[in-house]
């Protein structure tokens, strides 16, 4: 579950909202697809595999919730159920 905007989201949903896919943060396709290191995960990056996550590209992109690069080169939003706090 996530925070109103899903910062915090560090669980293992891997595909998003339509059901596609999700790509591994780590590989050499999104490195180039996002252009730019603070388009990473955070410093978990690695530990991120090919999960749902906040950041800097989702306020860009105006998703305020955790999203992916789904394996269409599509950086969507996941359907990450928000929690009750």
């Amino acid at each position: 579950m996530v925070t109103a905007v899903g910062r915090d989201y560090l669980g293992t949903t891997g595909q998003d909202a339509k059901g596609e896919t999700c790509m591994d943060w780590m590989t050499l396709q999104v490195n180039q697809f996002l252009e730019y290191p603070e388009h990473l995960p955070d410093a978990r990056t690695i530990d991120a595999h090919n999960y749902c996550r906040s950041t800097e590209i989702n306020l860009e992109k105006g998703i305020n919730r955790p999203s992916c690069v789904t394996l269409s080169y599509d950086i969507s939003p996941c359907d990450v159920k928000y929690c009750s706090k």
